[in-house]
């Protein structure tokens, strides 16, 4: 599993940034185009990291805390 180590990031260069650039429901639109295209192709890679839990991995991003 790839660690991206958001933790390390000082909070207040973390919260400067998304203040500035805000995620503005990234995850949730990120999760509906998945689910989507898992929906219309059942056996494609898509469809497999929503049948793995994609979207509670999404929703438990820090950034979005």
């Amino acid at each position: 599993m790839l660690e991206r180590r958001t933790e390390d990031i000082p909070p207040d260069l973390r919260a400067d940034v998304l203040a500035r650039y805000p995620r503005l429901g990234l995850g949730e639109e990120f999760v509906g185009y998945f689910e989507d295209q898992a929906k219309r192709k059942p056996l494609c890679r898509a469809a497999k990291f929503v049948h793995n839990g994609f979207a509670a991995r999404v929703t438990a991003n820090p950034l979005d805390r």
